[in-house]
């Protein structure tokens, strides 16, 4: 997931889309460049009520989880969800 502007010492979330993502607190000042954030598909959760959003183009099924390729704006996010949820593309 790509997102641009620096982050200052301390910070512990990060702007993509207008949502709010928690990361480790920054140790040193970052200067503002193009950035890539690796999220683990298992900590991805679905939320109707999120403001970053996106369109599935893709699941993988493994058996009793999926993983399921969302496109935002920003780049691809990956998420691992239960087999049983059913979601359709796009």
């Amino acid at each position: 997931l790509k997102f641009g502007g620096g982050l200052a010492r301390g910070a512990k979330e990060i702007l993509v889309q207008g949502a709010k993502v928690a990361v480790p607190e920054v140790r040193e000042d970052i200067a503002p460049a193009d950035m890539a954030l690796g999220i683990r598909p298992e900590h991805i959760r679905f939320d109707d009520a999120s403001k970053l959003r996106g369109a599935i183009y893709g699941t993988e099924y493994l058996g009793t989880t999926q993983i399921v390729a969302v496109e935002t704006a920003d780049g691809i996010i990956k998420a691992r969800v239960p087999a049983e949820i059913r979601l359709n593309p796009g």
